[in-house]
């Protein structure tokens, strides 16, 4: 496994996707029907509504994806507390992909940084980053206008962890993800790039934009 990375006098980094990647699974889905269920059981019926009127009006294509999920985060960034949050984080403890997690460990083992990169939210990202004792995250960060609500995916995550990894003064030597969101971090990456269990869409998107990689 470590001889999938190369050596490099710069400061290497592997960037990891999280949702399918590193974990197994949608997390935002997961948190919020975590997060449902505790305001429920604490009495909270009125946030507990507005989140669930966000679902419901997102599936019926009232409101983007994004609104949904900045409205849902608006409510439980205000109502969490660190131990609901950290709870939250034991749960996705167990659905870590351990091939993933294996790859990861060998790279940091050998000296290289490691990035989690994704479009989830920082809200319970970094905590479950100190957690497993990742080096960096880069996460959709809370605002208090959907205006300048941002998800951190596809070219704004590309921009995102170039910016970090510049700053380092080092070089992205492998990528690892699962969807073809992160098409430009891929192209971006200066090494290997792990692809894991993809979807024929992402399979197709890899192929048209000629992108070398390795499945997982």
């Amino acid at each position: 496994m470590v001889a999938r990375f190369q050596v490099n006098t710069q400061r290497q980094f592997v960037v990891v996707d999280f949702d399918g990647t590193l974990i197994e699974g949608n997390t935002l889905i997961m948190f919020i029907v975590y997060s449902f269920r505790l305001l429920l059981r604490h009495g909270r019926f009125s946030d507990a509504w507005g989140v669930f009127r966000a679902v419901v009006e997102r599936k019926i294509r009232r409101i983007s994806h994004r609104e949904m999920k900045f409205r849902i985060l608006s409510v439980l960034h205000k109502v969490l507390s660190e131990e609901d949050i950290q709870g939250f984080v034991q749960l996705l403890v167990k659905k870590v992909n351990p091939k993933v997690k294996q790859i990861i460990d060998d790279a940091s083992s050998c000296g290289q940084s490691i990035i989690l990169a994704t479009a989830a939210p920082d809200i319970y990202i970094s905590k479950f980053a100190a957690c497993q004792g990742l080096d960096y995250f880069i996460a959709t960060d809370m605002t208090d206008d959907i205006r300048w609500y941002k998800e951190s995916r596809g070219e704004i995550k590309k921009e995102r962890v170039e910016k970090l990894v510049d700053s380092l003064r080092g070089e992205v030597s492998t990528v690892i993800t699962d969807h073809l969101d992160d098409i430009p971090l891929l192209l971006y990456c200066k090494g290997a790039n792990l692809v894991v269990s993809p979807d024929e869409k992402t399979l197709l998107a890899l192929k048209e934009n000629k992108v070398e990689y390795n499945l997982v």
